[in-house]
C-alpha cells in the first residue's frame, strides 16, 4: 500500500476540519462540517443517477417477465432467442443499479436475489422436481436470479429450438423460469416504489457524514459492493486470486451457461460505480458526486487529485478487461496473469477508497473484511 507523506496528509486533513468546526459550529446535524453543499450532491445522486438506474431496471424486470409469459401461448425458438435477449438487458441494468445496496436495496435483499454466482443446478432442480419452493426464503438464494435463468435459458440447451421443445415437454422448468422473473420484477418495483414514495427525499436530507447518513450509507455500501461483487465476484474468485489455491476457476464467472457476458458485465459494472463516484448519469450528464467532493477538499495522492487517481485506476482496470481475447470463462486460463493485473488494479483502487477518501470526508468503515487494508 503506498502512503507517501500519508501522515502528514491526514493531519493536515484533521487541522483543516477542526478548524471549520470552530468557525461555523453546529449547524449541520448529523456530522459534517465543511462548506460543501451534500444536500446538492445526495439530490443529483438520487434524481439523476439512482432513480434512472432502478427504473431502467424495473422496466427491464418487467419485459423479462412478460417474455417469459408468453412462452406459454408460444414456445418458439425465436421467442426463446426474444427471452435471452431481454435476459441480457436486464443484467446489463443491473450492473448501473446494484451498486446501491442501501435503504429499500438493502431492505428488499436486491443483490442477494438478482446476481449471485454461482447458482446450484442440483438446488434448482431439486426446486424444480418438489414442486415447493419459496424463492424469496434465504435458502433459496443460490438458486435464484439473473444467474438462475442463465441456467435455465442456456444450461439446458443450447440450441433455441431444442430448448422450445424442453419447456413444451418439462413445463415445470417453464414454470420455474417465470417464477424467477416475477421475483425479480417484484423486488424491482418495490424497491422504485419505496425510493419514489419518500426514500429519495430521506437520502437527500440526511446530509451529514456520520454513520447514519446518507453518505456514511452510500459510501459504505459501494466501496463493499465494489470490493465483494466487483472485484472478487467477477474477477478475484475466476482468477484464482481469491483462492487458496492460486488456480482459476472459470466456472465462477458471471452468466457462466451463457459464455459470453462476463466480460462485458465487469466493464459495465465498473462504469455503473464510476456513475455514482463522478455523479454521471447513463447518457453522459455529468453532476455532482463524490469526485467533486474530494476535489474541494483538496484530497490528494502521491501529488496527484485523489478522485482523478480513484478514477484512473478505474478507467485502467477497464481498458485492461477491454483488451482481453476472449470472454472471462476462457481468459482466466490462458489470460490469467492479465486477469490477475486486472484484480491488482481494482485492489489498489479499494485501498485508496477506504483509506483515503474515508479519511479525508470524516466517513467512518462500518462493515468487516479480511483483506488487512
Amino acid at each position: 500500500m503506498k502512503l507517501k507523506s500519508g501522515i502528514f496528509k491526514h493531519i493536515g486533513i484533521i487541522a483543516v476540519v477542526l478548524f471549520l468546526v470552530s468557525c461555523k459550529g453546529d449547524d449541520d446535524a448529523g456530522g459534517g462540517s465543511d462548506s460543501f453543499d451534500r444536500k446538492a450532491m445526495l439530490a443529483n445522486l438520487a434524481d439523476n443517477v439512482i432513480l434512472p438506474a432502478y427504473d431502467s431496471l424495473t422496466v427491464a424486470t418487467n419485459q423479462l417477465h412478460e417474455s417469459t409469459e408468453f412462452l406459454i401461448q408460444s414456445t418458439t425458438a425465436e421467442n426463446i432467442e426474444q427471452v435471452r435477449t431481454v435476459w441480457k438487458t436486464t443484467l446489463t441494468q443491473w450492473q448501473y443499479a446494484g451498486v446501491y445496496d442501501l435503504g429499500p436495496a438493502s431492505d428488499n435483499g436486491l443483490v442477494s436475489f438478482f446476481n449471485l454466482y454461482p447458482v446450484s443446478t442440483i438446488h434448482i432442480e431439486e426446486n424444480i422436481a418438489s414442486g415447493n419452493y419459496n424463492l424469496e426464503s434465504a435458502a433459496n438464494i443460490n438458486a435464484v436470479g439473473l444467474e438462475a435463468i442463465d441456467y435455465l435459458l442456456f444450461g439446458l440447451e443450447t440450441d433455441a429450438e431444442m430448448l422450445a421443445t424442453f419447456f413444451t415437454e418439462n413445463p415445470d422448468h417453464l414454470t420455474y423460469l417465470i417464477d424467477n422473473t416475477n421475483l425479480l420484477k417484484t423486488k424491482a418495483q418495490t424497491t422504485l416504489s419505496a425510493w419514489q414514495d419518500g426514500y429519495a427525499t430521506t437520502f437527500k436530507n440526511a446530509s451529514g457524514t456520520d454513520i447514519g447518513s446518507a453518505l456514511g450509507q452510500l459510501v459504505n455500501s459501494s466501496i463493499q459492493y465494489l470490493e465483494i461483487h466487483i472485484r472478487d465476484a467477477k474477477i478475484g474468485i475466476p482468477s484464482g486470486a481469491r483462492s487458496s489455491s492460486g488456480l482459476p476457476l472459470p466456472l465462477q464467472v458471471e452468466g457462466y451457461y451463457n459464455g459470453s457476458v462476463s466480460k462485458e458485465m465487469l466493464i459495465k459494472g465498473m462504469d455503473g460505480w464510476k456513475n455514482m463516484f463522478n455523479g454521471n448519469s447513463r447518457n453522459g450528464d455529468q453532476g455532482t458526486g463524490l469526485d467533486d467532493y474530494l476535489k474541494f477538499l483538496g484530497t490528494s495522492f502521491d501529488g496527484n487529485p485523489l478522485h482523478e487517481e480513484i478514477n484512473g485506476r478505474l478507467t485502467m482496470a477497464a481498458n485492461q478487461t477491454e483488451e482481453l481475447a476472449t470472454d472471462l470463462k476462457t481468459a482466466v486460463v490462458n489470460q490469467q496473469e492479465e486477469c490477475l493485473s486486472i484484480f491488482d488494479e481494482l485492489q489498489r483502487t479499494i485501498v485508496l477508497l477506504k483509506v483515503d477518501m474515508t479519511s479525508a470526508m470524516g466517513i467512518q468503515i462500518t462493515y468487516v473484511d479480511n483483506d488487512g487494508d
